[in-house]
């Protein structure tokens, strides 16, 4: 299968003290994931095999992550340097209080 077969899988971040949640949707407006996770090493490691499960279905994910506090940690957790050429190497980063990209 290859890594578009299915389309774009557009996945948004939002990241709290305790937990971040994840919203997935596929280009058909189809909610496919729908999860809080910890923000603990367990936390992040779950939602990357999960990003790396919807890729071996065949998407192709576009991430955006809400930049705040938290941020680098989520970056640092979630961006492995293993990852920096291919999975979620690239993301959109997005400021609460800024309405347009950073």
């Amino acid at each position: 299968m290859s890594k578009t077969e299915n389309g774009r899988l557009c996945v948004g971040v939002d990241l709290h003290k305790t937990q971040f949640t994840v919203c997935a949707m596929n280009e058909e407006g189809e909610y496919l994931l729908e999860r809080k996770y910890p923000t603990t090493e367990e936390g992040y490691e779950a939602f990357s095999q999960e990003m790396h499960r919807q890729e071996e279905q065949g998407y192709s994910i576009e991430l955006a992550v809400e930049t705040t506090g938290n941020a680098r940690l989520a970056r640092r957790r979630i961006f492995r340097p293993e990852d920096q050429h291919g999975h979620m190497a690239d993301a959109l980063l997005f400021h609460p209080d800024r309405p347009t990209r950073p």
